[in-house]
């Protein structure tokens, strides 16, 4: 949950919660009767003095009141409603309000015709500069803060403007807003997790995010904190009733046919160490498969570069928005059908946020169909494996025709009033309604070379394949990430796990790891897990489980086994001239070209697989015995998709 949703009224008496709820409810009633008389009527001019209710600080009205005591250690739910309202409602945004802040209704509409000439120019500002250089910079007014959307002009005056102490207070509460930018001195963000901008201003974020009260002390070079077996092994004894990480990882890994069962009984750090290096020779060996094809198969990072710069240019956001939205789109979808969602999201978020266009009765209407789609499939789904009765399932029916019935209201608001989730319907709905539910193929360059297609039933190709759409949790990330350019709201969006930080890095900036003291990343997948162990493993493998989550420590903001297949993909590119994010794309489409996506619910062919690898763990066909063995029970190497078309 962002932090701008939470309350803290936990660290308050009862006396000061309950002063704190009155203070409350007299601001938003203040406020409401301000929007109300301003509707319609023309602004006051800069210097009209603010009503009684707005004499002195700003900041006190929307933090309902003087008292420090009550003030400083919470913001209320309450609060942060009268901060978004006034944010969001550009028609009948309170006129004193705006006239103690200085501005302009008029200036809400400028700053949307100018946000992506402001984003650029943020962008063109801060490359290569550390934080505290970005942060001087803008204090010194060297550097823009960027156009953010329909609050940014509110957020900017709180912390620029002249109203007396407005600045400091809203310095000490902007870390935890994330999707408002102010000077980045103001900005907590993720202080534990840095960024760097590589010298052509490619953005390059840390791949674990610590969350501990008192992180782990970094020993590696300064920058960007990177995810390995080294950062594991940090800690590597723990107690009985508390293993260690390294336990913890060695522990799941042991049962892996991938070890011998003399490997397997070894110690934590000798169990780590040979799976690490099982998997890296798994690795090679899709790589001496690939041979044919790695040299393009190893630029598909330079091709989604290309793609993401493409859809930022085309829609006015920076070349950081473009790869966070389609990172955050990455979860379970293949590249191709990525690449759609992320121009269709941004196309439609840049439109309707020009336009402030409105949820209209014919979106709502798409909405309603894709919601009870949905939620009937979840309930036949869960009915046909028993985990629900037939009671719960008309229950949670019910339940989701009374959400949608008081989703109504969404009817008639412009996108300015929408939160983030809502946003997300409305983009998804539109679409349905107006796009060809399809998406192309893509070459590791970049280019398109034919539509997605099914496979018939005697393998030839067969009607075009239906675009599948993201969880309206991961396209509400995308929206926050379309409000703010700025590194730390698109570090919060992404999210802390491994696999999407690095895919952002991986797109973002994919020579990074070329010079001196550079260390790239690699995306780790359920194709890169199925790499490492040669098996058809999909999405609900507990393997690839375990890479994506747990086990997980705070103090590193190591986030399940990850680590473990980082590493592998690092020592398979040693001796070659790829960068370990290159190694991982070749062996992520090596193991496609082994295992197509029928066979990773063979249960059959899993089984077979599962038969040899036991066989090599009993000790009885040698690693290259059994790696020839899978290929064979697979039927083969497939050569990619697009390997029949020309390299540009």
């Amino acid at each position: 949950m962002p932090p701008q949703t939470r309350g803290r009224t936990s660290r308050l008496t009862a006396a000061e919660r309950a002063e704190l709820r009155r203070r409350d409810a007299q601001t938003e009633a203040i406020l409401a009767q301000l929007a109300q008389d301003s509707r319609g009527r023309p602004m006051p001019s800069p210097t009209t003095p603010a009503p009684d209710a707005y004499q002195g600080d700003l900041t006190d009205v929307l933090l309902g009141g003087r008292d420090a005591a009550i003030r400083a250690p919470t913001w209320s739910e309450g609060a942060w409603g009268v901060v978004e309202r006034l944010g969001e409602n550009l028609v009948g945004l309170p006129s004193a309000a705006l006239s103690a802040l200085q501005i302009h209704p008029s200036q809400f509409l400028d700053r949307r015709r100018e946000r992506g000439e402001s984003t650029r120019r943020w962008q063109d500002q801060t490359a290569g500069l550390s934080r505290a250089e970005i942060s001087a910079g803008i204090d010194a007014g060297t550097i823009d803060t960027p156009t953010l959307g329909g609050n940014d002009p509110i957020v900017e005056a709180m912390l620029t403007g002249p109203v007396g102490g407005t600045r400091r207070a809203a310095a000490g509460v902007m870390g935890e807003m994330p999707g408002l930018r102010g000077p980045a001195s103001a900005w907590k963000g993720q202080p534990s997790a840095p960024y760097v901008r590589t010298p052509e201003g490619a953005l390059v974020v840390s791949t674990r995010v610590p969350t501990a009260k008192r992180p782990i002390a970094e020993t590696g070079p300064p920058g960007p904190l990177v995810t390995g077996l080294e950062e594991v092994m940090r800690n590597p004894v723990g107690t009985a009733k508390k293993p260690s990480l390294a336990e913890k990882m060695a522990n799941i890994v042991r049962p892996s046919p991938v070890l011998t069962e003399r490997e397997a009984a070894r110690g934590t750090s000798d169990v780590l160490e040979r799976f690490v290096d099982s998997a890296d020779e798994n690795l090679r060996y899709l790589m001496k498969l690939m041979a044919p094809y790695a040299e393009r198969s190893s630029k598909w990072y330079q091709g989604a570069h290309r793609i993401t710069k493409e859809i930022a240019s085309t829609w006015g956001m920076t070349a950081d928005q473009g790869t966070g939205i389609v990172s955050v789109l990455s979860p379970q979808k293949q590249w191709d059908m990525n690449v759609k969602l992320g121009q269709r999201v941004s196309e439609h978020a840049a439109t309707f946020a020009d336009a402030d266009q409105v949820f209209t009765p014919e979106m709502y209407r798409q909405h309603v169909l894709i919601r009870r789609k949905s939620v009937a499939a979840s309930i036949a789904e869960n009915l046909k494996k028993g985990k629900i009765t037939a009671s719960q399932g008309k229950r949670a029916m019910a339940k989701e025709n009374a959400t949608l019935r008081a989703q109504q209201s969404l009817v008639g608001r412009p996108w300015s009033e929408l939160a983030f989730p809502d946003r997300a319907y409305m983009v998804r709905a539109h679409d349905e309604l107006v796009n060809p539910q399809t998406f192309d193929l893509y070459t590791p360059e970049g280019d398109v070379y034919d539509i997605a297609r099914n496979i018939g039933r005697k393998g030839e190709p067969g009607e075009p394949s239906a675009l599948s759409w993201n969880s309206n949790a991961e396209l509400t990330k995308a929206m926050g990430i379309a409000s703010d350019p700025s590194p730390e709201n698109i570090s919060y969006w992404l999210g802390a796990k491994h696999k999407v930080r690095s895919f952002f890095n991986n797109i973002s900036a994919p020579e990074y790891g070329r010079r001196p003291g550079e260390r790239g990343s690699s995306t780790i997948d359920t194709h890169e897990v199925a790499a490492g162990h040669m098996a058809p493993l999909g999405g609900k493998s507990g393997y690839v489980l375990s890479s994506m989550g747990a086990p997980e420590e705070a103090a590193t903001g190591i986030r399940g086994t990850n680590p473990l297949y980082q590493t592998a993909v690092e020592r398979s590119v040693r001796g070659t001239p790829y960068l370990p994010r290159e190694g991982q794309s070749i062996t992520w489409e090596g193991i496609q070209s082994v295992f197509s996506p029928a066979q990773k619910t063979n249960k059959a062919l899993q089984t077979e697989v599962d038969r040899i690898w036991s066989e090599y763990r009993g000790g009885r066909l040698s690693k290259d015995q059994t790696l020839d063995a899978v290929l064979n029970a697979a039927g083969g190497f497939q050569p990619p998709g697009w390997a029949g078309t020309r390299a540009p």
